[in-house]
């Protein structure tokens, strides 16, 4: 799975990182993203020859696990997207 959503501080971006590997290694992927990250992960995986054929938005809880952590659960508004790479498995 993706690192945690691309948004931690010091990991920004860290979803591009993901998507890359995944579209030079699988014919298809699953990703988590925060909630409204539709055109983001469409450009990207159009630039690199992929195509959302999937996405549901979901709640996902998130249970403290780390010193950042303020609560002792969290429920994020995420979507989910599976990329086809256009690549044979």
């Amino acid at each position: 799975m993706n690192p945690p959503f691309g948004a931690q501080d010091g990991a920004e971006h860290a979803d591009r990182a993901f998507l890359a590997a995944a579209s030079e290694v699988a014919a298809v992927s699953y990703s988590v993203h925060n909630a409204g990250s539709k055109a983001f992960v469409e450009s990207f995986a159009g630039d690199r020859g992929g195509t959302v054929t999937h996405a549901f938005a979901a709640e996902f809880a998130v249970p403290a696990q780390f010193s950042f952590h303020t609560q002792d659960r969290a429920v994020l508004d995420v979507e989910l997207f599976r990329v086809d790479w256009g690549r044979q498995s």
